[in-house]
């Protein structure tokens, strides 16, 4: 399915350009239409200012600088979009309900990694790559530290046999018919390796009934259940530049509390991930 309407998430934040220049392109390769939402909550705030009074008081500012930055990034976005269809609108409310109310008629949205090493020190607002368990269309979520660059050239598929692996499969067949290049990612255990092998022949077979080739790349998992590193390190050796995943295949306050993989790639993953539930 072509992208002709593409959601981005817009705030006064260090990767809003990151965000705006993958919206381009995917707008300039497939004719689209861009809208923005730009938000004027702050996403995070620092820890030392916790506190009512503090918090409050630093809120507002945050909020009044952002409402003077609206112009300025409404200008560049203008610059940037001189050829392409677009529209912005500025929103004083919950980043996550907002962009999924907007997800209906959208057929992709672009956030960024909530979560950071660097953010360490910073309490959280609002997180909006919790997007992916809200929003009816697919989430491309793009990393603060990137690895790669999202190009859309290269995609793996994550794939388990699970409901929310199946949705993103059939949400991004669009993406991976236009891609270069598609791999299929199944993390195996020696006692079920056979089963593996076999289940990853039948998603290259259902790909192929789509016109689509892609290569299998068997990956030894984790030790610990829900680390995605092996996941990580497959798709870099093999030069992918997105990772296409189902999003929170357990509870999310199972996913926070035990750890999963969903939780481990927001955190920690540095690939661009598209992701669907």
């Amino acid at each position: 399915m072509p992208l002709k309407n593409i959601l981005v998430h817009m705030a006064n934040d260090d990767h809003h350009s990151e965000r705006l220049k993958v919206a381009i392109r995917l707008a300039r390769q497939y004719d689209g239409h861009i809208h923005i939402c730009y938000f004027t909550q702050p996403q995070t705030m620092p820890a030392a200012v916790t506190g009512r009074g503090a918090s409050y008081v630093y809120l507002q500012e945050a909020n009044a600088i952002a409402h003077e930055k609206a112009e300025q990034l409404r200008q560049e976005i203008e610059t940037e979009c001189s050829q392409l269809s677009w529209s912005f609108e500025t929103l004083e409310e919950d980043h996550v309900d907002a962009m999924a109310k907007r997800s209906f008629l959208a057929d992709i949205a672009i956030v960024s990694q909530s979560h950071s090493a660097k953010n360490s020190d910073r309490v959280s607002l609002h997180l909006p790559d919790r997007l992916t368990l809200v929003a009816t269309c697919p989430t491309l979520v793009l990393p603060q530290k990137p690895a790669v660059e999202y190009q859309g050239k290269h995609l793996l598929l994550a794939w388990k046999q699970k409901r929310e692996a199946s949705r993103a499969l059939r949400d991004s067949l669009g993406l991976m018919r236009d891609a270069e290049r598609v791999s299929i990612a199944m993390l195996y255990k020696p006692k079920n390796k056979l089963h593996v092998e076999d289940e990853s022949e039948r998603v290259r077979r259902f790909l192929l009934n789509h016109k689509i080739e892609a290569e299998i790349h068997l990956t030894p998992a984790h030790q610990k259940r829900g680390n995605g590193t092996p996941l990580l390190d497959c798709a870099k050796e093999i030069g992918a530049d997105g990772i296409i995943m189902g999003a929170y295949s357990h509870s999310r306050l199972r996913e926070q509390v035990m750890g999963g993989m969903t939780y481990y790639m927001l955190h920690y993953g540095d690939m661009p991930l598209i992701m669907s539930h």
